[in-house]
């Protein structure tokens, strides 16, 4: 439903900044899931055979969260 939608930088109600949009998995780190990641249906096995899911950084200004995107080797229109 939204695979199609840019990839941007928001700013939250908490004055922080997050990705939105179609959000490539290398942004983000692959950690174990609690059971609110499986019943929200937001884990995968790995090829360890383990269950995981992607977490995603928030930041502290627009500059770091265009900074780990840019380091990463995402481009941020």
């Amino acid at each position: 439903m939204f695979n199609n939608l840019p990839l941007s930088i928001i700013k939250n109600p908490a004055g922080t900044y997050s990705y939105a949009g179609s959000i490539p998995t290398v942004l983000g780190n692959e950690v174990d899931c609690t059971k609110a990641d499986i019943m929200g249906q937001r884990w995968h096995i790995n090829a360890a055979g383990e269950t995981k899911t992607w977490k995603f950084p928030v930041f502290e200004s627009l500059a770091g969260a265009y900074a780990h995107a840019v380091d990463r080797g995402i481009t941020i229109e």
